[in-house]
């Protein structure tokens, strides 16, 4: 806005003083000139990578300025973090009614929904803001994710279309989670692991409860253990956005 301000006073010395002769340019005064000209350097910087001073461009689909030279490739070797078989210990620690054992159900649940997102990033290339060390926390990345999941249908069974039961899961999940962060009573772990789970398993495979994949061609999900098929982690699953107040390390 600064910038917008100061040009909207001084842009006129471009056409007056800069392109065409004409005697008033004469009157013109360095301070003036030099002023004009850091006004452009600052417009110009304002698109400008922070780190190599490559211009930005413009990414349609993710909304933002990005920068083409600094996003970050995905590392040689992918580290998945989600445990398909977590739901199955939540359910016996919660079966033996015993009060540390009910702590570490209610750990367990929120690390792998933390676990499940990040992994989700890859297997469906979700566009966030990228963190070179990948520690993204649920916060970050679960409004993306359902944003994404919306646009993404995947066939469900029963009489309840896609939108109406990711709906309904999604407020499942919002029950526990108050100003970005998880708010749950001891009374409520049962139903709070049962929410988390059937989030999950609407992108999970129903066989191997493995976490499935998005073919973005065909617009299908799959297994890639049960269908043989490769996973999509080396697809770009993150942009490194400058421009919008955001810098490498995420906001």
């Amino acid at each position: 806005a600064t910038v917008q301000r100061a040009l909207g006073e001084l842009w006129r010395l471009r056409n007056w003083a800069g392109a065409h002769f004409n005697e008033w340019a004469e009157t013109v005064t360095t301070d003036e000139a030099v002023e004009f000209v850091d006004t452009v350097r600052d417009l110009v910087t304002l698109f400008e990578c922070p780190l190599c001073a490559n211009l930005v461009v413009y990414n349609r689909s993710a909304q933002a300025l990005i920068c083409p030279v600094c996003k970050p490739q995905p590392p040689v070797h992918t580290h998945w973090s989600y445990d398909p078989g977590w739901h199955g210990r939540a359910i016996r620690m919660l079966s033996r009614n015993h009060a540390q054992l009910r702590k570490n159900a209610l750990a367990m649940t929120t690390s792998q929904f933390t676990y499940f997102l990040r992994d989700m990033r890859r297997h469906v290339g979700l566009s966030v803001p990228a963190r070179q060390d990948d520690a993204y926390t649920a916060a970050e990345l679960y409004p993306p994710f359902l944003e994404w999941a919306q646009a993404h249908p995947r066939a469900v069974t029963g009489s309840q279309e896609w939108g109406e039961t990711l709906q309904e899961r999604h407020l499942a999940v919002l029950t526990f989670r108050h100003d970005g962060r998880w708010n749950v009573r001891v009374e409520q772990l049962d139903a709070f692991v049962r929410a988390i789970h059937q989030f999950i398993s609407l992108f999970s495979c129903d066989a191997c409860a493995q976490l499935l994949d998005h073919d973005g061609e065909d617009g299908g999900y799959f297994c890639a253990a049960c269908d043989g098929r490769r996973h999509s982690s080396s697809r770009a699953s993150a942009y490194w956005f400058v421009g919008l107040g955001l810098r490498p390390g995420g906001p």
